[in-house]
């Protein structure tokens, strides 16, 4: 995959990684999870764009403060993921031809919102994992909001507090590998995790690029109001849960079903949150022959 820029309109440096087929005009955009980044999904798009049947682009995006992204990563300018969608909506109305949009957890959120927004433009819509809260918990979530009970919960605390600094890359993967979110992963997911989100300082020593407390920010702002937009879809979409620490909830999952046929579920029971690390063959398959519909 290689690395390009895209330049906003606030001349902020949006970086992608993107590998495309010969006069193809259909686009496959993947947005990744909270604190991760397109280089993390390389061994799951790289494999999908050798065995697709389709002729299809892949492009993947470092969203505003991960990555390799230059843009404004103030915490105080992320109120809500919106700010993700609008900086995606400027992207994806650069980029002519056909779309299908997908992401893992957050940018599974990220990409509805797109196919909400440009239903003219997007054609399908995949969602792995996404964080999709019950209409009823989404509306409990959304009065909490409102009358300023401030959210809290284990993972928002523990990535406020996450290592930022380690003596090399090295060193990062050692510490990770199996290890809390990424005991599942093997070694080439986190390598690549670890190459797309680390940035080498003048004395040697590396940084996370995603900061800790834009991680948490993040975590603490995401989005309760998916449902009035999940309403606005109409492309064939797939949407493939896990059973372990999963984002999308039987409750979650029954109200999607209930919003039409045109969603597709798909439910893995044994694996957890991170399915595209655990199940990503299966996937492929799978997503290979959705596109097919």
């Amino acid at each position: 995959m290689e690395r390009n820029n895209f330049i906003n309109s606030k001349q902020e440096d949006f970086s992608f990684l993107e590998i495309e087929k010969d006069n193809s005009d259909l686009s496959f955009l993947f947005f990744h999870a909270t604190g991760f980044n397109a280089l993390t999904y390389k061994i799951f798009l790289e494999n999908l764009f050798q065995k697709s049947t389709h002729n299809i682009n892949i492009k993947a995006m470092d969203l505003r403060g991960h990555g390799m992204t230059q843009a404004n990563d103030d915490p105080k300018l992320l109120e809500s993921w919106s700010l993700y969608v609008n900086d995606t909506l400027e992207w994806i109305d650069s980029i002519e031809g056909d779309l299908v949009v997908g992401g893992h957890s957050m940018g599974a959120i990220v990409a509805s919102r797109l196919a909400a927004a440009r239903p003219d433009k997007v054609k399908k819509l995949i969602m792995l994992e996404p964080v999709l809260f019950s209409p009823f918990n989404s509306l409990k979530m959304r009065l909490m909001s409102k009358f300023r009970s401030k959210r809290s919960s284990e993972m928002i605390s523990n990535a406020s507090r996450r290592r930022y600094k380690f003596s090399s890359q090295e060193e990062v993967i050692r510490s990770y590998l199996g290890r809390g979110a990424f005991k599942t992963w093997s070694r080439s997911w986190i390598e690549n995790y670890v190459l797309g989100g680390t940035k080498q300082l003048d004395g040697g020593e590396v940084i996370l690029s995603c900061h800790p407390l834009w991680e948490s920010k993040t975590f603490s702002t995401s989005a309760m109001d998916n449902w009035k937009h999940l309403q606005k879809v109409h492309c064939l979409s797939y949407v493939a849960s896990g059973g372990i620490n999963s984002t999308f909830p039987s409750g979650s999952r029954n109200a999607l079903e209930r919003l039409g046929l045109h969603w597709n579920l798909e439910h893995f029971p044994e694996s957890s949150h991170f399915l595209p690390m655990e199940k990503s063959e299966t996937l492929i398959d799978h997503i290979d022959e959705f596109m097919s519909k």
